[in-house]
């Protein structure tokens, strides 16, 4: 199977993450609805990170923040809607969810233009959790975020086969 890529920076963005999202589902698509819901790390302070049911729904729930900043941004005054995001109950909903999430960015993307991505100065933001990025640093950050994630659950896999 030949790949194709997308163009320009968005497009090489989009292929990366889809191919980061990609591989979580790869990781996720044995994961049994029994272990899917089961409380692996009950010390963690953060509730998104005591299962991997939590794990995906938390990782969802970013995946649809992060072009909602970039558009908020860049149109301030419009009104956007992040969809709401639950705690479904097998790898298959989540895998299905992963893809509606990826398409929602999609389409986010097709209202920002390739020199917003390279406008630094003006298209900085403060995010919630306090640091400051452009809108190519939030989405490399999305990546990451998918990658990192990833390697919690395949942590918490590890747990299942004791």
């Amino acid at each position: 199977m030949q790949q194709v890529f997308r163009e320009g920076i968005i497009g090489a963005l989009l292929d990366l993450y889809e191919n980061a999202l990609s591989d979580l589902k790869q990781t996720i698509n044995n994961v049994s609805d029994e272990n899917l819901e089961k409380i692996v790390d009950s010390e963690t302070q953060n509730p998104s990170c005591k299962s991997i049911q939590t794990i995906l729904s938390h990782v969802l729930r970013c995946g649809y923040i992060y072009p909602t900043l970039i558009l908020k941004h860049k149109y301030p005054g419009e009104e956007f809607v992040t969809p709401k995001v639950t705690h479904l109950n097998s790898a298959g909903e989540y895998c299905k969810a992963i893809d509606d999430m990826f398409a929602f960015n999609e389409t986010c993307f097709k209202r920002v233009a390739e020199e917003d991505m390279w406008d630094y100065s003006k298209n900085r933001m403060e995010v919630a959790w306090g640091q400051s990025f452009d809108f190519d640093q939030i989405m490399e950050h999305a990546i990451m975020h998918i990658y990192r994630h990833r390697r919690q659950i395949r942590k918490f896999m590890k747990t299942f086969q004791s």
